[in-house]
Formats: structure tokens, sequence, C-alpha cells
């Protein structure tokens, strides 16, 4: 009975509220407004996050299924040979496919890769998805491509492609396979005498990682020069893509908490609006809880209903912006964006638990403010007679969090600890502006003489109510601009420290690589206007890491794997090029060492992987033999663990090493023209590939500020998105302050007058919040380049500090939120006197 009771009350209370939409529609636009801006920023994020991450996981994936190893030769640049496979072949290892690999060179600059792959080692079912060959007299007919990919270079099915030489390709098939991306996928003998190669790139296994004595076995039956590697997905390779997926997750939800500063002000509205409703409904008999369950109820439906068209939003919005975002990734990554896939209903389902959090947080102040009306309480007072105690509490806990993230920096073993020093770094942030902001508006109030300047002295006094009375707004807009100036800080850092490496340790004018580096290193030794170095491949080697000649006896081996090793030159142009994290080692005692095979130098990635220091032993090679670690250098960008040695060791170690080279470095003389010698060298090798020294800087700052031209974008969301949070405040403090403007605009004062007076209020606030985010901003900085970026990519770089750069952000925060309260003021403004005058009576 009673039950039903309530039930009917509820019920009751839910129609009222509906019916009032057509009186409140404007405030209930701004509240929708609010929660539809922030789901369809998070869903478009979300949604192009997930679309990138499944296409980067179908471009490594391959096109048959059940893929999961692949056979390579521990030297890359050499391939498999057709007698490897046989002989694997003839043990009984019928589950190999053999593939061949190359890129060719398409008019309007366009590069492909070629993936020749035999049909007859592949199931027909497995083949594409049951798409099969086109084979005829040993000549192949037929070449894949993905319609996206054919329809964004303007190919249709049928056409007849030519590379630059002028060869021809067979006609194009569209498809929509999974694992293709930007390749053309033909016939294994057709694309081998298509360049004359009579090697394999390598073998796909199909074996699962289940079966681990037929893995096992492989590996032992495997040849010393092939090694059996685990295919890396998406989800794995993708560690260079994790930067551009952190920077759009962090700012798509610092952008969410933006626009609940705009929920809170509009539910402030609405609620508002309603009071003498809710009154009326208190006074029939209507209690409390059952008009709070009637809002309740409301909520939930808004926000399913704002979650339902703010998913649709995000991915038309995504899908607007597919052609830029594809363009960016297909410069970044060599992939393909598509939206063909995706969770929609989890996504659904996320957004509408983060709204219905969201909106319990943001109601949490406006339904405080409602009880205590509907209850006859006098908040002002009560908040007043706390003021000490709350002032005490917000001191404790910002000491405590302050603490608490300096220890987090400089001790967080983990991705998730470093997140947790970011957290308590924003709360000790906030504390502090909550105690320091009314501090120094006090002081300045102090410092007006009232008989001296009344007006202002009048504007400074009420700047401290309306600091009071619009702090969630003015807190949203500090930690907007501190997260805009830090975000931006450490981009401009990492841009910084990336020029400085790369100036550095390109030393070289030309760097120069060929399929047949033979002839090509004959032909540069024959040159006297010319000095060339030989940067020897990357090569897999066993590695491991040993404990100190004292406790070695008594302790087991520490680690044990595969490591990435190159070739360094040790000239005196290359010792000045390399730049180290650390400097214990004298740099005459370090290349002296380094020349004679003793040391060896590793990157900030294996240092960190490996836990390695500067004068501990690691062992190499199949007989492991043993070095000292003696430098550790800097490789921004490198997802790998990497050890260079000098090219003698790395022979000693494997003598595949000393057959080819992966690249030269070419220094021409002072003297020699530099086109005449370009155009030689081209036309004695055409299909070289050769970059200067200008390219690849060019290319590497092209890299990365596509990288982070979407956090550009959300920086600036973020701060639009405060800047409406602010204004939607004003309007509920100018509806609030009528009869204390009309009491003003009677005493004498105009209304530009006090425009430009209230603007400067703002202004004041504005610009003492933004001196106050300083300190905020440099530790964000520091804590996302010593902390997240150190343990989400295993390398970090020093922070740098460009006054430009904070003058900039601080500059773009105050244009858009002062334009955003000039708006306001001038509507106000422009009321006449008499709708003021009403509010007196």
């Amino acid at each position: 009975m009673q039950l039903s009771i309530h039930v009917s009350r509820v019920s009751a209370v839910l129609r009222v509220n509906f019916k009032s939409y057509r009186w409140v529609w404007g405030r209930l636009l701004f509240l929708v407004l609010a929660m539809l801006a922030s789901v369809t920023t998070l869903s478009a994020v979300l949604v192009t996050n997930q679309a990138a991450r499944q296409s980067y996981d179908n471009a490594s994936q391959p096109l048959v299924d059940n893929i999961h190893y692949q056979i390579v030769n521990q030297q890359r640049q050499l391939g498999v040979s057709k007698r490897d496979y046989s002989q694997l072949r003839r043990l009984g290892y019928t589950q190999l496919i053999p593939v061949l690999q190359t890129t060719i060179n398409l008019p309007r600059d366009i590069n492909i890769s070629l993936m020749g792959i035999d049909p007859f080692a592949i199931d027909a079912q497995q083949w594409l998805e049951g798409l099969t060959m086109e084979l005829g007299d040993g000549d192949a007919n037929f070449a894949f491509v993905h319609q996206q990919f054919a329809q964004k270079n303007g190919w249709h099915d049928g056409e007849i492609l030519r590379d630059i030489h002028g060869r021809q390709l067979p006609p194009l098939r569209l498809i929509d396979g999974a694992g293709l991306s930007r390749e053309i996928i033909v016939d294994i003998a057709w694309l081998s005498d298509f360049e004359n190669q009579n090697q394999l790139s390598h073998l796909w296994v199909q074996l699962k990682p289940e079966q681990s004595e037929a893995v096992t076995q492989l590996e032992q039956d495997l040849p010393k020069h092939l090694r059996l590697r685990a295919l890396v997905t998406g989800e794995k390779a993708a560690q260079l893509t994790d930067a551009f997926h952190l920077n759009l997750i962090a700012m798509s939800f610092m952008c969410f908490v933006v626009c609940l500063f705009i929920m809170t002000n509009a539910a402030h509205l609405l609620l508002v609006s309603r009071l003498e409703r809710l009154r009326c409904l208190r006074q029939l008999g209507i209690s409390r809880d059952d008009i709070y369950a009637a809002l309740a109820l409301e909520f939930l439906v808004l926000c399913l209903v704002c979650a339902s068209f703010g998913l649709l939003l995000g991915v038309g919005l995504a899908q607007a912006l597919a052609p830029t975002l594809d363009s960016s990734f297909d410069a970044l990554f060599s992939i393909r964006l598509g939206f063909e896939q995706g969770n929609h209903l989890g996504l659904l389902a996320l957004n509408f638990s983060l709204l219905v959090l969201g909106s319990c947080v943001a109601l949490y102040l406006p339904a405080k403010q409602l009880n205590a009306k509907l209850a006859g309480l006098k908040l002002q007072q009560t908040l007043s007679s706390t003021s000490k105690t709350t002032l005490l509490k917000l001191s404790c806990i910002g000491v405590f969090a302050a603490i608490s993230a300096v220890i987090l920096r400089l001790w967080s073993p983990s991705l998730l600890m470093a997140f947790v020093c970011i957290v308590m770094l924003l709360v000790a942030g906030v504390c502090s502006w909550l105690i320091l902001q009314p501090v120094l508006l006090t002081q300045l109030k102090k410092r007006l003489k009232p008989m001296r300047w009344p007006f202002i002295h009048v504007l400074a006094a009420d700047s401290l109510t309306l600091n009071q009375r619009s702090k969630l707004a003015i807190c949203a807009f500090y930690l907007a601009v501190a997260a805009n100036m830090g975000i931006n800080l450490m981009v401009d850092s990492f841009r910084e420290a990336t020029v400085d490496w790369v100036s550095q340790r390109l030393a070289a004018d030309y760097y120069l690589s060929d399929d047949e580096p033979e002839q090509l290193v004959t032909w540069l030794n024959q040159q006297a206007s010319v000095s060339a170095v030989e940067r020897r491949d990357h090569y897999a080697m066993p590695f491991r890491k040993n404990a100190d000649d004292q406790t070695r006896q008594n302790t087991a081996v520490a680690s044990l794997d595969i490591i990435d090793t190159i070739s360094y030159p040790s000239s005196h142009v290359y010792r000045q090029a390399m730049k180290f994290d650390t400097h214990q080692h004298a740099q005459a005692k370090l290349w002296q060492g380094f020349e004679t095979g003793d040391y060896v130098l590793i990157n900030q990635q294996m240092a960190y992987l490996a836990k390695l220091k500067l004068g501990q032993k690691v062992e190499l090679g199949d007989r492991y033999q043993s070095f000292t670690v003696a430098g550790i250098y800097l490789d921004y960008g490198n997802p790998q663990a990497q050890m260079s040695l000098s090219k003698q060791s790395l022979i000693q170690l494997n003598q595949q090493a000393s057959s080819s080279s992966l690249a030269l470095a070419i220094e021409l003389k002072p003297d020699i023209d530099r086109e005449t010698w370009l155009q030689d060298f081209k036309q004695h090798f055409p299909n070289a590939m050769h970059y200067s020294r200008k390219q690849v800087i060019a290319l590497t700052l092209n890299t990365f500020d596509q990288t982070f031209i979407i956090t550009d974008a959300l920086n600036v969301i973020t701060l639009l998105v405060a800047a409406i949070s602010l204004a939607s405040s004003m309007i509920v403090i100018q509806r609030e302050s009528q009869a204390q403007n009309a009491v003003l605009r009677c005493s004498g004062i105009s209304a530009i007058k006090l425009f430009w007076g209230q603007l400067g209020q703002y202004g004041l606030l504005v610009l003492l919040s933004s001196l106050l985010a300083l300190p905020l901003a440099l530790g964000l900085s520091e804590v996302l380049i010593g902390q997240i970026n150190y343990h989400a990519f295993h390398w970090s770089y020093p922070l740098k500090v460009d006054s430009s750069i904070l003058l900039s952000s601080l500059s773009f925060a105050w244009i858009c939120v002062l334009l955003s309260c000039a708006l306001v003021l001038a509507y106000q403004a422009r009321k006449p006197l008499i709708e003021d005058l009403r509010w007196l009576s």
C-alpha cells in the first residue's frame, strides 16, 4: 500500500516536471547540450581510438587464419631461401606458407607493398575468407587490393597498374579482406619473376601458441641462421601509436570532466526555475524523498537519451573526420582507418554509466541547495559558520595530496601509480587554488582605498562573493588551463628534444640503401669525393643479463631473451653524434673499450626493460660472449630495446653480418657539388633509396606534428568547454544579482561602465587562476614526461620551459573566456533598467 502511494506520488511529480518543459525549454536545452557535448566528444574519441586499433591490428595480422608465428632469418635482409623451405617441408612441416614481400613505386608518389603468397600451400577456405586465386599456366592474372585503399587512390576493379619504370601489374580485384591494408596480393611465382628474386621474405607458420610441443620441436629443427618469431599483433606492436591513443583518451576525459561543470550550472538553472512548483508540491503533502526520486528518474531518462544520441553524434563526427584522420594515420603508421566494426552497444553502456556517474557528481551541489531551500534552511549561514573548518580540511587534504604526489613522482613502480600521482597532483592543485584565490582577492581589496576609487573598491569587494558563487566554473577553467599548458609544455619539450637528438645523431650528408648493397659499397669506395660509413643490419641475438662476479656463482641467470643488435661507427664524427642519457664513463675510455669489443651501448628502452645499469655485464650470441654496458643512449620513438656494438664485434657474434649492409651514411667533401654528385648516383643506382639530412629531419618533424594534431584540437575544445562553463555560471549569477545591479544603475553607474567593471571582475578572477595554474602545469608536465612517458614507452626526455608556449596558451585561454564573459554581460547590459528594478520590489 505504501509502495503504491509512493509510486503514484513520484509519477505525479514526473508528470509535472515533464509538462514544465514548455516553460523551461531553454534551461533544459542547456542541460541536454552539456550532456551531449560530453558524450559526443568522448564517443568520437573512443570510436576513433577503437577504429585505429582495429585497423592497426588488421594491418599486423596475416591474411590466413591461425597464423601466430613466422620463420625469419637472423639477418632480416637475407630472407629465407627456397632450399630452407623445402628442407622443412621434407621434415614434415606442411603448415608452412612461403611469403615474398617487396615495395614498388607507382606514379603520383604512391608507395605500395606487393605481397606474394603460394596459393597451393593454403587451404582454399582459409584464403581471404573464401576467395580463391585464379591461376593459369604459371602466370597469375589477379592482384587483390582492399576496396577502400583502391577508392582512395582512384583505382577501379580490373584496372592494370604500372610502376614508375613502366612494369605492368596484373588486373586489380577489389575485395574487403580483414588482413589487408596498403598491400596488393599477388601470386608468389609471378612476384618472384617480376622482381627477379629467388629468396623468400619469411614463412608463415600455422601453429597456435597452445601447441607448445610442436612449437618447441620446430624451433629445434630450424637451421642456425633461422629463428621462429611470434607475430606481434597491433595491440602489442603499436607502442608508437600508444602516445597517440594516450593523448586522445586523456584529453577526452578532461573535456568530459569540464563538461560536468557546465552540467552543474545548467542543472542549477533548471532546479531554480522549478523551485516554486516544487514548493507547491511540498504544500500538497508530497515528501522530499518522492521529489528526489522523481528527479532521479528524470535524469536517468535524460542520461539514457543523451547517451544514445551522443553516441550517434560521436560516430557521425568520427566518420565526418575520417578523411583527415585517414590521411594522418596513413602518413604516420601506413594503415587505413576504417569504421566497419565496433562494439557500439558496449560503448553505449559505457557512455550511460559515465554520464550517470558524472550527473551524480554534477548534481550534488544543486541538489544540496535545493534540499536546503525546500527544508527552509539558511545555507549561506551554514557555510559561513564552517568556513574555518573547511579551510583546515582543505589544507590537510592539499598537504597530504602534495606529499603523496612527490613520493609517487620519486618512486612510481607502475603506470597505474603514475596516474595516481597525477590525480594527487590535481587534488593538491585544486586545494591550493581554493585556499589562495580568496587570500589574494582579500589582499587586493585591502590595497584599494574606498574613498579614492569607490566603484573599483565595490567591484573588488564583490569579487570575493563572485569567486565564491562561481567557484565551480573558475575551478573548471583553472584545471583546463593547467592541463592545456602542461600538455603543451610536454609536447614542446618532446619536439625540442627530438629536433636536438635528430640533428645530433644525423652526422652524414646523405643516407643510402639499395637491394644490392655490395655493388653500392664497391662503387662508393671508388669515389674519391665521398666518405662512406656502413651501418650493419639489425640482428636478433640471444641475450642474458648476468650477476656480479662475486654473486654469479651462487645465483641463477637473471634473464634470457632475444635482443635487437646493430653496429655503430666509432669515428670522431659519430662519437660526437651519439647522445647519451648519462655520463659515468669518460668518453675516451668508453670508445676505446667499444672499439676493442669490451663495451656495448644500450638505449633507454633496454635499460628500463632489462633493468640494466652502467657497468653491468651482459652476454650475447650463441656462446654468450660477455660485454660491459658502458653507455645508455637516447633513442626517441623506438619501441624496441636495442644494443649497439662495433662492426667487428657484430661480425664476430654473427658471421652473416659481413655479407650485407642495411644503409650507408655518406659524407661529401666540401668542394663537391652536391647536386652533380646526386645526379651521378641516381644514374648508377636508379632504384636505390636516398635521403638527405634535411629530408630526414623534415620527415621526422612532419610525423611528430601529425601525431599530436588531434591533441591540439582537443586542447582547444577543452578550453572552449571551460569558457562555456564559466558563461553558464555567469547566467545564474547575473540572474541572482539583478537587484544589486539595479542599485548600482540607480546610483549613476551607466550600463557601459557596469559592463566593463564586471568584465574586469571576471578578468581578475581568470588572471589569478591562470597564475595559480602555472605551478600545477609544470608539475603535470614533469609527471607526464618523467613517469607516464617512462612507464608507457620506456624512455624519457628533459622538460624545457618555454615562456612563449606558456604565454600563447594563457593568451588563447584568456581570449576564449573573456569573449564568453563579454557576450553574457553585453546581453545583460542591453536590458532596460526597469527589468532590474522589478527585483527591488
